[in-house]
Parts: structure tokens; sequence; C-alpha cells
């Protein structure tokens, strides 16, 4: 009988829980960022203490960003109007204020690629309640070529911080295009070696490190580097050009926009014999006051742009120049149908 009871009391307790029972259960929605497709949704509960801060990342996959402050909350900084966020060592997002230093917000256009349309704060669609969220959709064509990062979140009367969300934006990664090396310098920016073979026939190619980057290989036009398994940088280059291209010249190399450097190689100038070289771009060093965290070197170390380059020997039967294949096209098309007869002829036999 008496276990009976107990039995009876325990369901009644889960039916209905009392009043402290309920207050634990309340309290599992809690503030987090969640992965949706190509948006990130972060949402912030209104608790009676401050939020754990969030993580959030912003990529050339999930390139939008959707903050929800719920329970009246209020958005921050400044109500995310326009571009505002805050600064990535700001503490507080209701000012953008950081340790000794003044408040102030930033435009988050800083942090990406110029462009003539300028990325705002939007107010989301997919959201009924009257606490709209907000919204920032940045194309991947503003994604930076280094790795950003800026805070925003949700306050409490536009006085109190109440949930911080930490916003990374991941580099793009490095492109080979046209034979057009454009470099980036996050930290997955470069997860391999580009790859570029000049020949008679593609005798030129393009190496972009780009307005935050430089070129590592300072004495590039004197003296060439071997081609390297490792991701760091090589600097020193005791490689002769004339031991690889004979007739090597410096005016090969043009420097263009952009810190852009051009290498071609005359059609009639190729050596003998196949040889490789590397050439590489890094995220140019730019002292600062205050050297960085740990924590903020590891999460933000920049990546090496490296590219492997082979130059084929002018006997590649299989690379002959354009001209070359055009002008044995047109022999063969005024030798006119004799030809045709003795080549079928021929492959009877």
């Amino acid at each position: 009988m008496t276990i009976a009871l107990f039995f009876v009391g325990i369901a009644r307790i889960h039916e209905n829980p009392p009043v402290p029972v309920l207050g634990v259960l309340a309290a599992e929605q809690i503030s987090d960022c969640v992965v949706e497709g190509a948006r990130t949704k972060c949402t912030c509960e209104k608790q009676p203490t401050t939020a754990p801060d969030l993580k959030a990342t912003i990529s050339e996959e999930t390139n939008e960003l959707e903050i929800y402050c719920k329970g009246g909350l209020n958005y921050a900084p400044e109500g995310l109007l326009g571009s505002k966020v805050c600064s990535a060592d700001a503490d507080d997002v209701t000012t953008c204020k950081a340790k000794e230093s003044k408040p102030g917000c930033i435009n988050v256009n800083a942090l990406l690629v110029a462009a003539s349309t300028p990325v705002e704060w939007q107010p989301s669609t997919s959201i009924t309640d009257q606490d709209k969220s907000k919204v920032l959709n940045i194309p991947k064509d503003k994604i930076p070529y280094v790795d950003e990062e800026f805070h925003v979140g949700c306050s409490e009367n536009n006085s109190t911080t109440k949930c911080k969300v930490a916003v990374t934006i991941t580099a793009r990664t490095t492109k080979t295009k046209d034979r057009t090396v454009t470099c980036a310098y996050g930290h997955d920016s470069n997860k391999k070696h580009q790859m570029i073979t000049l020949s008679p026939s593609q005798n030129t190619f393009t190496l972009v490190c780009g307005a935050k980057g430089e070129i590592v290989q300072k004495s590039y036009k004197s003296a060439y580097c071997g081609v390297s398994e490792k991701d760091t940088p090589v600097r020193d280059c005791p490689g002769k050009y004339t031991d690889i291209l004979p007739g090597y010249e410096e005016r090969w190399w043009t420097d263009g926009k952009e810190k852009s450097f051009t290498f071609t190689i005359p059609e009639d100038k190729f050596p003998t014999a196949r040889a490789k070289m590397m050439v590489q771009c890094q995220k140019e060093e730019v002292k600062t006051r205050e050297p960085a965290t740990p924590q903020a070197e590891a999460t933000f170390k920049p990546s090496v742009c490296s590219v492997d380059v082979t130059i084929e020997s002018a006997g590649s039967a299989s690379l002959a120049p354009p001209s070359f294949i055009l002008g044995l096209s047109t022999i063969m098309l005024l030798a006119g149908s004799g030809l045709m007869v003795v080549s079928s002829d021929f492959l009877r036999q």
C-alpha cells in the first residue's frame, strides 16, 4: 500500500510540478547561436543575470547574421542602426567602451572589402513577434582578405549589457583565376599551395598580394625559392635564376597595382629542362602599441599564400603555342581533299 501511494505521488508531481520545478524548466531557455543554412541566428533571452558571451562566424559559406533580442531587450550598440557595431576590444556593447579607451562605434564596412553599396542592418521578416530581429547580410564579394572581428549584443534599458556576441568574419580563401593568384591571409585561407604552370603557350602569371599583404621574398627579382611543402614564409632564397632559366632578365618581373607582381617568360627563352620555383605573399606586418593576447594570436594567426610555379621545357611537344597549332591547321586545310585521301589510305593499312 505504501509503495502504491509513493508512485501515485510521483505521478502527480510529474503532472503538476511545484513552483521551484517550473522555475528550473523556464531557466532552460538560454541565449545561444545556431547555424541554419547560410545564416547564423543568435538569440538573447531576457534573464536576471548577464548571459555568457556568445560566438558567431561570418564566412563565404555562412554570410548572414541574425540577432534577436527577446523580452524587450534593446539592440546594441545604438539599436543596431545603419552599419554600427562595436570593435573587437569592446567590453560593454551599450557604449562600445573598452578598457581605458573612449566609447564609440565603428562602421562594419571598415572591416570589409570596399564596395559602392554599404552593408547595413535590416529588420528580419522571418519573425512575426513585435520584437523584430536584426539581420546583417554580407555579400560574398565583400568578405575580407584577413580575419576580422566585431561585437554586438543586447542591453537592458540601453544601459546594461545582458548579452554580447563576438562575431568573427572569416577571411575568404586564396583563389587562382585566369592565371592570376589573389591571396588572402585568414587562418584558413591557405590550406593548400596554389599551382601555376608556365609554357611557351601560357608564359605569364600574376601574383596579387593585395592592400593587406606583402611579398615575402624581397629579392624575388634576383633570386628564386625552391618549392617547399611547409606553410611558413621562406625569406632567404639562394637560387640563381640563370641556373633554371639561362636567359633570365629581371625585367621579366613587372610590378602592378594592389601590390601585384607579374612574371613573363619570353616564348623563346624557355629552358631545355623542366624547372620549379615558389613565390609567397603574407599579411603585411603592422606594428601595434600593445601585443596581441595568446588567445587572439591563436585565433587570428594569419596564413601564408604560397604559389608553386612549374616551368615547362621548350621541347615539350604537348605545349606547342597556339600560333603553331593554327598554322598547322591552315596547311592541312590548304592541302585539300588530296591530303585527306592520303591520310585515309594510310589509316587503312
